[in-house]
């Protein structure tokens, strides 16, 4: 399968996994307690920065 996603559409759904991410964190302080919220905020950062490296890797031409 060919993934036909735009640089631009990388950094949408980048900005989109952060925001998710900030979220999830500042639901409530009980949540903040608990590590499984700490993983998945770290999950969702971790891939947000693969999507704005595999953006930047295409804008440079480099796929």
């Amino acid at each position: 399968m060919t993934d036909s996603r735009t640089p631009s559409d990388l950094v949408t759904e980048a900005i989109s996994d952060l925001r998710q991410a900030l979220e999830d964190l500042e639901h409530c302080a009980a949540c903040r307690e608990h590590p499984k919220v700490w993983d998945v905020a770290g999950d969702l950062a971790q891939g947000a920065a693969g999507l704005l490296s595999d953006a930047a890797k295409m804008k440079r031409g480099e796929s």
